[in-house]
């Protein structure tokens, strides 16, 4: 009875089931919806990026916020202005423009020695080129002119022609005879001759004056040659000795070593001394006077002397 009523109960049921169709689940109304949302939304950022420039700075500028972030986003940021190109500089390489060269005022070189008139222009950087000419007024070795003239501006490392003297051409002596000895050096400096100057005393030319020159006024010199001036020393001067209490002839002979002439003055009788001496003299002692100058000598002595004692 159990085995028949389980039995029953579950044929029942599985005697019951009704089979359905096997029918496919319904599907969306179409299947390509979702790709062409997707696709018309990539159309839609590429039409932006192509309509609206700075969209993709400002999608840059965007801040991504990250787990370990502890400050506050910030805020998008415009690009920088772009700077306009550089002007090429003389240290920027390639197209660079060089510096200018400086400009140089020349010094006056002239009556400059030839060595002074090179090395000037050395320390304005620039060079010299030496010429040498004949000039009637500027002595041998100084400078006649210059090229260009002084003042003119030119470039560093210039090259300045310098015009040196040789004296004139035909040099001639000229007549200094009677001028000073400076007039007379100045005279012969353009001659380029050497001078030699030799001082005698003269009683009638001023001390400093040419007495004589050799060669003589108009003969033809040649540089480097010797002219010998002969130059006045004024009136030679001798200094009076002390002859006092010396015999007469003692007396002249040291007066006349020195280019003075003792002369006998008058005979003093009642001097006391030594008969013969000189008791006094004129000039005295120690007074400069020009050579060939007398001294006159007073002597103790003579007929009735009464205050010399005889020698």
């Amino acid at each position: 009875m159990a085995k028949r009523g389980l039995s029953g109960l579950f044929g029942a049921g599985s005697s019951g089931r009704t089979s359905r169709p096997n029918r496919r689940s319904p599907e969306p109304s179409s299947r390509w919806g979702i790709p062409l949302i997707f696709l018309a939304a990539i159309v839609a950022l590429w039409l932006g990026f192509r309509l609206v420039p700075d969209l993709g700075a400002l999608v840059e500028d965007v801040p991504i916020l990250s787990p370990s972030a502890t400050s506050e986003p910030r805020l998008p940021t415009r690009p920088a202005a772009t700077t306009p190109p550089s002007v090429p500089t003389a240290s920027s390489g390639q197209g660079a423009q060089p510096s200018p060269t400086p400009r140089i005022a020349l010094p006056d070189l002239t009556q400059l020695s030839e060595e002074r008139a090179v090395a000037l222009l050395e320390q304005y950087r620039l060079a010299a080129e030496i010429e040498e000419v004949f000039a009637e007024d500027v002595a041998p070795g100084l400078v006649v002119s210059q090229s260009p003239p002084a003042n003119t501006e030119v470039d560093e490392g210039f090259t300045v022609t310098v015009r040196i003297s040789k004296g004139p051409e035909n040099p001639t002596m000229p007549d200094v005879v009677g001028t000073t000895a400076d007039n007379a050096r100045e005279k012969l400096q353009p001659l380029g001759v050497n001078v030699e100057m030799v001082e005698q005393g003269s009683a009638t030319i001023p001390a400093g004056r040419v007495i004589a020159q050799e060669p003589t006024a108009g003969t033809q010199v040649e540089p480097g040659g010797t002219v010998r001036l002969t130059v006045s020393a004024g009136v030679d001067r001798s200094t009076v000795p002390d002859v006092r209490d010396k015999q007469l002839l003692i007396a002249q002979e040291e007066l006349a070593a020195i280019g003075l002439r003792g002369v006998v003055g008058i005979e003093l009788t009642t001097d006391r001394g030594t008969c013969g001496t000189v008791a006094s003299q004129n000039p005295e002692p120690g007074l400069p006077i020009p050579q060939n100058s007398e001294v006159t000598l007073n002597i103790r002595g003579g007929s009735g002397a009464s205050g010399c004692t005889p020698p």
